[in-house]
């Protein structure tokens, strides 16, 4: 599965979500983005790898995930 991070200015990330560290989670959260100046987070969306899911190779949109406004998981 994927996650995809967008910012009001448009930057887009996505990452494999078995990729986020789990070794910070626990204390003070894992920095998945950082914001340069007065941009905010505008939508973080949960990325469905349903090849593993169906067997087509298909990517799809699942349900939009809420976001820190630090942007921290």
């Amino acid at each position: 599965d994927d996650l995809m991070i967008v910012t009001q200015n448009g930057i887009m990330i996505r990452m494999d979500v078995g990729g986020i560290s789990t070794l910070g989670r626990n204390t003070q959260g894992v920095r998945l983005i950082s914001l340069k100046g007065d941009d905010a987070i505008a939508d973080v969306t949960s990325l469905v790898d349903e090849d593993e899911a169906q067997g087509d190779g298909a990517v799809s949109e699942a349900a939009p995930a809420e976001a820190a406004p630090d942007a921290e998981a």
